[in-house]
């Protein structure tokens, strides 16, 4: 059964409302401008972000960190269906589990090191995992953790750790987009794997990974054939480039010549911009959906601003590297 959108109307109008606190181009614009990090974050006060008024600048990740987390706990209050939303988080939910995993085995602690919002708790996965009780971890990461925690044991390969969870991640995501009744979710959920897969590829060509690598760290996606990807890619870049120019990915494709950053600020754009019918409905998660991505893509352009900042990049060259916004 479909999603009833008379379950959302109360949510919408309240996202409707919320949408007006978010940043438009003039305030990134202000902030680009801004003299110092200092008056940047002054900037994020100003607009009500949630300890800007009393964490020193240089804890800006804390304030983007209450922030994102804020919306995320808004947007779950609000909505009939909070658990809709929860592929978005994955990614946090594995970067977590790697760190579990790889303290436990080199005996560390992990503090300061799990990502929020997450689905699970990450405290307590890694209580299973300290006290070797991995069979007793959510079914997300249960069987993915084992696989991770005995390669890590037996080879001491915290690479081949990292793929197995990264691709753990992405078969976890496609699933649930598949296997969503929001058009939205599925379509937010493919349009995260087979990017995911794409940045891969790429990778694997500039550092001459071969079959073995690609087979394990590609996964199954919508966007494209992913046994043709991996033969493109094992052909060079070029055949790689050539293979993807005939799928719904080509207008990006370009922004690969260098650097992959241009490439993922085009996903990030795309995954947002994939949201914007949204704004012409009332009714459906579509619009709660589109707010937590407008907010993700919000948090990523002020991080990139504030590290700027703080590093001393020229404003231009951090202009190049915003993302879009939800406006």
């Amino acid at each position: 059964m479909a999603i009833k959108d008379t379950n959302y109307v109360y949510a919408v109008a309240n996202i409707r409302v919320k949408e007006m606190g978010l940043l438009t181009r003039s305030d990134v614009d202000a902030m680009l401008a801004a003299p110092t990090l200092e008056d940047a974050v002054r900037l994020l006060e100003d607009k009500g972000w949630q300890g800007a008024d009393r964490l020193e600048p240089w804890q800006f990740e804390t304030i983007l960190t209450n922030e994102l987390q804020d919306a995320w706990e808004y947007v779950r209050g609000l909505s009939p269906q909070p658990e809709v939303f929860d592929l978005l988080l994955y990614p946090n939910d594995f970067h977590n589990l790697k760190a579990c995993i790889k303290g436990a085995y080199a005996n560390v602690p992990v503090d300061g090191l799990f990502l929020q919002p997450s689905v699970l708790d990450p405290e307590e996965m890694n209580r299973c995992i300290q006290k070797g009780e991995r069979d007793k971890l959510p079914d997300l990461v249960r069987e993915p953790a084992q696989r991770a925690y005995e390669i890590l044991s037996h080879t001491g390969d915290g690479q081949l750790c990292d793929v197995v969870l990264d691709r753990a991640c992405l078969d976890a995501i496609q699933k649930a987009a598949d296997g969503s009744k929001s058009k939205w979710m599925t379509e937010l959920g493919h349009i995260m794997v087979d990017t995911a897969n794409i940045k891969t590829a790429v990778r694997a060509c500039r550092t001459g990974k071969g079959l073995d690598f690609l087979q394990q760290a590609i996964a199954p996606c919508s966007g494209f054939d992913r046994e043709e990807l991996i033969k493109s890619a094992l052909q060079g870049e070029q055949a790689l480039r050539e293979f993807l120019s005939h799928t719904s990915y080509a207008q990006g494709i370009e922004l690969l010549a260098d650097s992959l950053s241009p490439f993922e600020k085009w996903c990030d754009d795309l995954a947002l911009k994939q949201m914007l019918p949204t704004k012409l409905t009332a009714f459906g998660e579509g619009p709660l959906a589109a707010y937590l991505m407008a907010k993700q893509a919000e948090i990523k352009t002020v991080r990139i601003v504030l590290l700027g900042k703080q590093g001393g990049v020229p404003q231009d060259v951090i202009r190049e590297r915003v993302r879009e916004l939800y406006g």
